[in-house]
């Protein structure tokens, strides 16, 4: 599960780190770029459509075979 506040956390972490002696204003601008990053990401997987295409077999017992799918 994508989780956009742990996203924001680590992205924020890995630019905090990446820069030392960071301002106050530099820390409130990764913040505030972390949480753009983390919106974007966000969107772009939730966006993602799985369409079934083929493959799956229904017998007596349970559902077989493998998913064939597109993903876009």
């Amino acid at each position: 599960m994508l989780d956009k506040v742990t996203l924001a956390a680590s992205l924020e972490t890995a630019f905090s780190n990446r820069v030392p002696g960071v301002t106050s204003a530099q820390t409130t601008a990764m913040t505030a770029l972390a949480n753009d990053i983390a919106n974007a990401i966000d969107t772009y997987v939730k966006g993602m459509q799985i369409a079934y295409t083929t493959g799956l077999v229904n017998g007596a017992g349970a559902v077989t075979g493998a998913f064939g799918n597109i993903i876009s």
